[in-house]
């Protein structure tokens, strides 16, 4: 069997996102083998990709389409891929996509108020209020103790300094 990925994206529009991959689905593009999403926060948008694979030839679709990072949402694909259901899910919970007509129990994060954990605008406090070394990541190299750097995902300009004092009260 070969199962060579197809490389090209196919971009539509929100409102032909559900007529695409049903015509996929009736192809016999029957298998979804991804559903993920990217934050593009200089564009406002989150951009929704899905990889629909054809068990028989191997041969894959790539579909992508953009929706606004504040409020978006699109038609669920759970009535021709069930595995959407899942994926659709997390994309909701860690990005803030809204998957209408699909299944809107939380998997992970089931705060009264949600983040959007993996979206580029949420502040990781976490972080925040641990010493940190000034090193990008813990276990890599340390950086210049000349310019102590943020931790990764803390906004610059959310700690006044940066010092733990602060985050303290102190």
């Amino acid at each position: 069997m070969n199962c060579e990925i197809t490389t090209q994206l196919h971009w539509v529009s929100p409102d032909q996102w559900i007529p695409t991959l049903t015509v996929d689905h009736s192809e016999g593009f029957d298998y979804l083998d991804l559903l993920t999403a990217i934050d593009r926060p200089e564009q406002h948008t989150v951009e929704v990709l899905a990889h629909v694979v054809n068990i028989s030839t191997g041969e894959g679709r790539w579909r992508a389409v953009a929706v606004t990072s504040e409020g978006g949402n699109l038609p669920t694909l759970v009535n021709d891929y069930t595995a959407a259901s899942w994926h659709e899910r997390e994309i909701a919970e860690m990005f803030g996509v809204v998957f209408v007509g699909g299944c809107d129990v939380p998997l992970l994060h089931l705060s009264a108020h949600p983040s959007h954990p993996l979206r580029k605008d949420t502040i990781l406090a976490a972080r925040a209020v641990r010493p940190w070394p000034g090193a990008q990541e813990p276990g890599s190299r340390r950086a210049s103790a000349r310019r102590r750097t943020l931790p990764a995902g803390v906004v610059d300009g959310w700690l006044r300094d940066g010092t733990q004092e602060e985050i303290n009260g102190g």
